[in-house]
């Protein structure tokens, strides 16, 4: 009998340690994927404030050339002031861009801390499991002394 319950508890504790590891593991890769997605974000956002920048760039040029240049006609003018325009909305758009990846990334970070934290959740639930089955163990062991004794 004694010997069933030693089987049964081991076979109990090594399911356990697989279930745990296997958990952990999944805790782990989406960890990586999370991390993953924030570089991406992170450089997606890093290649919009390049072109926000490069937009007011130009922009800048292009009012430079205006001052410059003083502008001999109209339709020049008004081809000047088309393409601010339209450099304008191109930054708007940029900007827009920029605000939903920020969301964005913010979400991610805060899904990757969860999974951060859900995975020492499970690694300090395996140590305790662990140390449980070394406790159960160590007392199955005394046990059999004592039983080994009493039959001595």
């Amino acid at each position: 009998a004694l010997g069933e319950e030693v089987a049964v508890l081991k076979a109990l504790s090594a399911q356990e340690l697989r279930s745990s590891e296997a958990a952990g593991i999944v805790a782990r890769q989406q960890a990586s994927e999370r991390e993953m997605e924030l570089s991406e974000l992170r450089a997606t956002v890093g290649r919009m404030q390049v072109d926000a920048e490069t937009a007011e760039a130009e922009k800048s040029v292009l009012r430079e050339r205006a001052k410059l240049v003083g502008l001999e006609s109209q339709e020049q003018l008004r081809a000047e002031r088309a393409e601010a325009d339209r450099l304008r909305l191109a930054e708007s758009r940029t900007q827009e861009e920029l605000q939903r990846s920020s969301s964005s990334l913010a979400s991610s970070l805060k899904e990757a801390k969860e999974l951060r934290e859900q995975m020492q959740q499970l690694q300090n639930r395996f140590a305790a499991e662990s140390e449980l089955r070394d406790q159960a163990q160590a007392e199955l062991k005394e046990q059999r002394t004592v039983y080994r004794t009493e039959l001595a």
